[in-house]
C-alpha cells in the first residue's frame, strides 16, 4: 500500500507522515443496561472487552490497572462486536468515540480518560511521499479528518451516565 492509517502512538520508524487526531475511547453501555443496574459499582458491571487480536488497544491493560476486579463477561475480536453486545445490553465496552456517540441505544458512561485515547497517523514510505498522488490524497484525507475531529476525539455532546 502506498498509504497507511493508522491508530498508534508509536508509528513505525520505517515510515513517514502526519499526526491527524487523538482518537478518543471511553466506556459505553445502553441505557437499558443502564437502568437495570441500580447497585453496586462500575466494576461490578458485566464488562465487554476486546480479545488478543486487539491486543494493541490499550483497554485491556486500561481495565486491569483501573478496576483489577472486574469480571469480563465477553470478548470479541472487532470493535463492531463489541459495539453490538454494549446496544444489546450485556454490558459497559470501551469503544472509540466516532463510532459509540452517534448510537442512540449507547450512552457514555463517563468521559474519555486521556490513557485510553491514540493518535491517528497518516504515513506513507520516505520514498512515496513526493509523488503528486500521494500527497494528493494525504491533503484530501487530512482535510477530511478536520471536520470530524470533534467526533474522533470525543468531544461530541453527549449525555453522561450518573456513576453516584
Amino acid at each position: 500500500a502506498d498509504i497507511a492509517i493508522r491508530a498508534t502512538n508509536l508509528p513505525p520508524e520505517t515510515m513517514v507522515g502526519r499526526r491527524l487526531c487523538q482518537l478518543a475511547t471511553t466506556l459505553y453501555a445502553s441505557t437499558e443496561y443502564l437502568k437495570r443496574r441500580t447497585t453496586g459499582t462500575i466494576e461490578d458491571c458485566a464488562w465487554l472487552m476486546p480479545d488478543d487480536d486487539l491486543s494493541h488497544l490499550p483497554a485491556n491493560n486500561w481495565l486491569r490497572q483501573n478496576f483489577p476486579t472486574a469480571s469480563v463477561q465477553f470478548r470479541s475480536n472487532t470493535l463492531l462486536g463489541l459495539l453490538e453486545a454494549a446496544k444489546q445490553d450485556l454490558g459497559i465496552a470501551p469503544l472509540p468515540c466516532f463510532l459509540a456517540d452517534r448510537e442512540p441505544l449507547l450512552e457514555r458512561v463517563f468521559p474519555p480518560p486521556e490513557s485510553l485515547s491514540t493518535s491517528i497517523w497518516l504515513l506513507t514510505h520516505p520514498d512515496l511521499r513526493h509523488i503528486a498522488r500521494v500527497k494528493v490524497f494525504m491533503d484530501f484525507f487530512t482535510d477530511a479528518i478536520k471536520n470530524e475531529t470533534d467526533l474522533i476525539e470525543g468531544r461530541m455532546p453527549v449525555q453522561l451516565y450518573p456513576t453516584d
